[in-house]
C-alpha cells in the first residue's frame, strides 16, 4: 500500500473551517470543505491511485417481472437485436411498461451471454458526467476517492462487453451517442419518452396493450374474471384508455377501493380526454392526506422523495399507511425507502395545482436540513436528485438567498461524491444567486469553485478566467486569506508567475502625525494577527498522495484577471453594467463622524407576492454591505432582506424581491423601512420608512379560460440548443462567442418593464449567426382546433443595435427535425431594438390533429453585437 504525505508546506494558503475530504483527479488532488473554497495540489504518476476492476460478471439489475402481458414482437425484436449488440430503445409516454420490459429483458437467459454482466441505471435528471461516473463506478473500484478524466473513463470501458439497460433518458442525441462511444463493445437497452436513436440501432415506440391483453390486465388487477354484463364495459373502458396499462390499472383501483361498478367507471370517464377524466375521478375521491402527499411528489419534478422527508414536508406522522395506500391505487411507486408519483400524474398535478407552497416548504426544508448534514456527505449525496430539483425551482423563482445557502450547503457533498456534472450545474445556480444578490464574497467563492472544478479536469482556459475573476474580487474586498487559496490553484496553471510579495499598506499623505501612528499601529497589528495565524496550508490527515508542486514556469505578463479576453477579429457583446465586475467603492475613513443614513423613497409591487423598493443614502458617509430593508405588514416587525451591496453617499439602489406575502382582501397596509445596522425601532422613529396600501383580490381557484399546453421559456433547459458552432449548454455563459441561451431574472427590458424571468438566446458571434433550440417535449400532446402560439419577444435594455428574426418551427413526431435540410417555418418575426416589446401570436389550426416537436430559433442580421434578444413569454395555449 502506497504512503501518503502532506501537501507542501511553503504553500502561502491559510485553510479554515473543517476539510471534508479529498479527491484525486488526474494528476490533482483536490481537498473540500475549507470556508474559502476547494484546494488543488499536484500528485505524481506514480502515486495516482489505480482503479481496479471488479469481479466479472457485474449484475446490477433491478428486480424481475415474470408475469408480462403481450409485448411478443417487442421482446423478440429486442432480443435479436441485442445479442448483436445492436443498441435498441423503448420508447412512448410514461405508463406505457417501458420500464417493465427492461425488468423483463434483463432476466432473459438469451441475454446472458455477456461476460461482463447486466448493469442497469436510471438516468433520470442525471447530466452525462455523472452517468459516465455512475458506469465507471458499476465496473472499477477505489480504495481511496477517486475521479477518472474523460479520456480514462474512455479507455477502461473499451473492453468492457455488458448488457447496459438506462432508463428514463432524458440526454439529448448527441449525449446518448457520447455515452454509447465510451463503451462500444457493450449494448445498450434504453427507454425514455422521447426518441434518441436515429440511424442506426433498433428503436421500438410502445403503444397501448391490444384488446384480448388490456382486459386480461384488468382481470388480473380485479382478482376475479369479468361478468358477461361487465365485459361490454371493460371493453370500452379499455378502448377509451387506448390500453394504457398504467391508466387500466388505476381505472381497476377504483373499482376494487371505492366499491364503483366497472360500469360507472367507464361511463364517467366517455370523454373527449378520457385520460384526463381519469385523473379528475381518482384525486376526487382522495381525502386531504393523500392529496397532500401527491402534491409533495408533483411538486418536485419526479424526483424520488424518502419516507422522512415527505413526513416532514405534509406533517403527517405516521405516513406509511398512506403511501400504501396510495401504492394500492397505482398513483405512488415505491424505490424503498423513496417514492415517486406513477406515469405521467407529476406532470397533470402540475398543471392543475398550484404547487409553489409545496416547492416553498421543500426549499426551505432541505436548505435546512443540507445545513445539518453537510459531513459525512453520504447523506446528502443520497437526496442528490431531490436538492437538484428544488434548487431549480429556486431559480425560476428567484428565490436567490436561499437558493445560495441550499447550494452552499451541498455542493461539498457533490465534489466528494464524484458527482461532478451535478457540482457544475448547483455553481452555476449559485453564482446567478451570488450576483442576484450582489454578494460579492459569495460571487469570489462560486468563481474560486467553479475554476477549482475546471483546473482538475484540465478545462484550462476556463479554470483561468475563473480563478482569475475569484482573485480580482477576493483583493478588491480585501478577503487576504481567500485571495492566497485562490493565488495557489491559479498558480498550478501553466503559465502564471508567481505573486509579488504584499505589502501592508502604509498612511495616507496628509494625515496629521497622530493619524499616521494610529492607522502605523493598527497596520502593525494587523501583521502580526496575519503572521499569528499563519497564512499557509494546514497539513491534513492524507488520504491520497500529493507531491510538492513543480514551481510554475516564468512568464512575462500575467492574463488581466477582470474577464474573458475578447477573440481578435470576432465582434463582441457590449458591456453590460449588471454583468461587469467593478472594485467595491472604498470606504470613508474611520474617523468621519457623519453617518450613513438610509431611506426608502419609493415601494411598488410587480405582481402579487413581489414588492418591489427604492433605497437612497442621503448620509455623508458609505453604507457597509449587510444593511438591512424592514418589511412590517400589520405592525408584525420583520427583517426581510439584506441588501449585500456598499452604497455611497447619495448612491440610490431599485430592488425586487419575493417576501412570500400574501394580501388580505380587501386590503393590506405594507411599510417598508430602511436602515444601516439593522435597527427596527430607529428606522421606525426616524420615519426612515414608505407606507403601501394594497386593494385586494381573492386569488382565482376557478379554472382560467387559457390552458398553458407548453412553457417555452419554463422548459428552456429541457431543449436542444444548438447554432452553426455546434451544440450548445444551458444554461450557457454570456461570454460565449459560439453563442449562448441563459434564463434572466428580474431583467430590465428595452421598453423599461421588468420581468421575473425571461429567456435570452444570443445567436452565435458571426454576421446572420443564429441559435436554436429544439424542445422534444411537445410531442406529448396533439394540437387541436384553437390552439395558438402566444409570445412576447424583444431586447434587454441597453441592446441599442439589436436586430434579429425570431422564429418558430414545427416538424412531426417521426422527423423531429433531424434529417430535414429545411425544417416547416410555422411563423417569424423580425425585430430591432426601438424601445417596444412586441406581442406575437399565431394560431395553430393547420397543425390540427398532429403530435411533434416545435423549436425556437433566433436568426441575426449583418452583425449580433448587441443581439440581446429575449423571449418574455413563449406558450402554447389552448381555450
Amino acid at each position: 500500500m502506497a504512503h501518503f504525505h502532506s501537501p507542501d508546506q511553503n504553500i502561502e494558503a491559510h485553510i479554515q473551517g473543517k476539510i471534508s475530504g479529498q479527491v484525486a483527479v488526474g494528476n490533482y488532488n483536490v481537498q473540500i470543505g475549507s470556508i474559502h473554497g476547494g484546494v488543488v495540489n499536484l500528485v505524481s504518476p506514480e502515486q495516482q491511485p489505480c482503479p481496479r476492476p471488479r469481479p466479472s460478471p457485474v449484475f446490477l439489475r433491478p428486480r424481475p417481472f415474470p408475469k408480462l402481458l403481450d409485448r411478443e414482437s417487442e421482446v423478440g425484436a429486442a432480443t435479436a437485436a441485442l445479442q448483436s449488440a445492436t443498441p435498441v430503445e423503448f420508447y412512448g409516454q410514461d405508463g406505457l411498461g417501458k420500464t417493465t420490459l427492461q425488468r423483463y429483458l434483463s432476466y432473459q437467459p438469451s441475454l446472458a451471454s455477456f461476460p461482463d454482466g447486466v448493469v442497469y441505471l436510471s438516468v433520470r435528471h442525471q447530466p452525462l458526467a455523472d452517468l459516465l461516473q455512475s458506469l465507471f463506478d458499476a465496473f472499477y473500484e477505489s480504495d481511496v476517492p477517486f475521479k477518472p478524466t474523460d479520456t480514462q473513463i474512455r479507455h477502461d470501458l473499451q473492453g468492457k462487453r455488458a448488457l447496459i439497460l438506462l432508463d428514463d433518458v432524458g440526454l439529448t442525441r448527441d449525449e446518448v451517442e457520447t455515452l454509447m462511444d465510451a463503451a462500444p463493445g457493450c449494448a445498450f437497452l434504453l427507454a425514455s419518452r422521447q426518441r434518441h436513436l436515429w440511424g442506426e440501432g433498433r428503436t421500438m415506440a410502445l403503444r397501448g396493450l391490444p384488446p384480448d391483453n388490456a382486459m386480461a390486465l384488468l382481470e388480473r388487477e380485479l382478482g376475479r374474471p369479468l361478468t358477461p354484463e361487465e365485459r361490454p364495459a371493460a371493453q370500452a373502458l379499455c378502448t377509451a384508455l387506448d390500453g394504457n396499462p398504467l391508466r387500466i390499472l388505476q381505472a381497476a383501483a377504483m373499482v376494487r377501493e371505492e366499491g364503483r361498478s366497472l360500469t360507472e367507471v367507464s361511463r364517467r370517464i366517455q370523454a373527449p380526454s378520457p385520460a384526463d377524466t381519469l385523473t379528475a375521478e381518482i384525486l376526487k375521491g382522495l381525502p386531504e392526506s393523500k392529496r397532500q402527499v401527491l402534491a409533495a411528489l408533483a411538486a418536485l419534478n419526479g424526483a424520488p422523495l424518502h419516507v422522512d422527508h415527505l413526513a416532514a414536508l405534509t406533517g403527517i406522522a405516521n405516513i406509511t399507511p398512506t403511501l400504501e395506500a396510495l401504492q394500492s391505487r397505482n398513483l405512488v411507486q415505491a424505490h424503498s425507502p423513496r417514492y415517486s408519483l406513477t406515469g405521467t400524474l407529476g406532470d397533470d398535478l402540475r398543471h392543475q395545482w398550484d404547487l409553489n407552497q409545496w416547492a416553498e416548504r421543500a426549499m426551505a426544508h432541505f436548505t435546512a436540513w443540507a445545513e445539518e448534514n453537510r459531513s459525512p456527505p453520504d447523506r446528502l449525496l443520497a437526496e442528490t436528485d431531490v436538492i437538484l430539483q428544488v434548487l431549480g425551482w429556486g431559480v425560476n423563482a428567484g428565490r436567490w438567498a436561499e437558493v445560495l445557502r441550499l447550494a452552499r450547503a451541498a455542493e461539498g457533498a457533490l465534489a466528494l461524491g464524484r458527482r461532478w456534472g451535478a457540482w457544475g450545474q448547483t455553481l452555476q445556480w449559485a453564482l446567478q444567486a451570488a450576483r442576484a444578490q450582489q454578494d460579492r464574497a459569495a460571487e469570489a467563492w462560486v468563481l474560486h469553485q467553479l475554476g477549482t472544478r475546471t483546473l482538475c479536469l484540465s478545462r484550462t482556459e476556463e479554470a483561468r478566467t475563473f480563478l482569475s475573476q475569484a482573485l480580482h474580487i477576493r483583493e478588491a474586498i480585501d478577503d487576504r486569506a481567500g485571495a492566497a487559496v485562490t493565488r495557489h490553484n491559479l498558480n498550478l496553471l501553466p503559465g502564471v508567475p508567481p505573486p509579488p510579495p504584499r505589502k501592508p499598506p502604509g498612511p495616507k499623505a496628509g494625515f496629521s502625525p497622530a493619524i499616521r501612528l494610529i492607522l502605523l499601529a493598527g497596520a502593525l497589528l494587523s501583521v502580526g494577527l496575519l503572521a499569528a495565524i499563519a497564512i499557509r496550508v494546514i497539513a491534513l490527515p492524507t488520504l491520497l498522495p500529493t507531491a510538492t508542486p513543480t514551481p510554475p514556469r516564468a512568464s512575462t505578463a500575467m492574463p488581466a484577471p477582470t474577464g474573458i479576453p475578447t477573440p481578435t477579429g470576432k465582434p463582441t457583446l457590449t458591456a453590460r453594467p449588471t454583468l461587469t465586475a467593478t472594485a467595491m467603492p472604498a470606504r470613508t475613513p474611520a474617523f468621519t463622524t457623519s453617518l450613513p443614513d438610509l431611506i426608502i423613497t419609493n415601494v411598488w409591487n410587480k405582481k402579487r407576492r413581489v414588492i418591489c423598493y427604492q433605497i437612497r443614502n442621503i448620509g455623508a458617509r458609505t453604507a457597509p454591505k449587510g444593511h438591512s430593508v424592514l418589511l412590517l405588514v400589520d405592525g408584525k416587525k420583520q427583517v426581510k432582506d439584506f441588501i449585500r451591496v456598499e452604497m455611497p453617499p447619495e448612491g440610490q439602489f431599485d430592488r425586487c424581491f419575493d417576501y412570500g406575502w400574501h394580501c388580505t382582501p380587501p386590503e393590506d397596509v405594507i411599510k417598508v423601512c430602511a436602515d444601516y445596522k439593522n435597527d427596527v425601532t430607529e428606522s421606525i422613529e426616524t420615519n426612515n420608512c414608505q407606507e403601501k396600501i394594497w386593494k385586494c383580490a381573492p386569488i382565482p381557484t376557478a379554472t382560467p379560460t387559457s390552458k398553458v399546453l407548453f412553457d417555452f421559456v419554463a422548459g428552456a433547459n429541457l431543449a436542444q440548443w444548438s447554432s452553426k458552432a455546434g451544440t450548445l449548454p444551458f444554461p450557457g455563459q454570456d461570454t460565449d462567442e459560439q453563442g449562448f441561451v441563459l434564463w434572466r431574472h428580474n431583467a430590465l427590458l428595452e421598453n423599461g418593464s421588468r420581468f421575473g424571468q425571461v429567456l435570452e438566446t444570443h445567436p452565435q458571434w458571426v454576421d446572420y449567426g443564429y441559435i436554436e433550440g429544439i424542445y422534444k417535449q411537445t410531442e406529448e400532446f396533439t394540437i387541436e382546433e384553437g390552439d395558438r402560439f402566444v409570445a412576447r419577444v424583444g431586447f434587454l435594455k441597453g441592446a441599442k443595435a439589436g436586430d434579429v428574426t425570431f422564429s418558430l418551427y414545427f416538424s412531426s413526431s417521426d422527423v423531429c427535425f433531424y434529417g430535414e435540410e429545411f425544417p416547416p417555418l410555422v411563423g417569424s418575426l423580425s425585430d430591432r431594438y426601438d424601445g417596444r416589446i412586441q406581442k406575437w401570436e399565431i394560431p395553430l389550426g393547420e397543425l390540427a390533429g398532429q403530435q411533434g416537436c416545435f423549436a425556437l430559433r433566433v436568426n441575426a442580421g449583418k452583425t449580433s453585437t448587441q443581439d440581446w434578444a429575449v423571449w418574455a413569454e413563449a406558450q402554447i395555449e389552448r381555450p
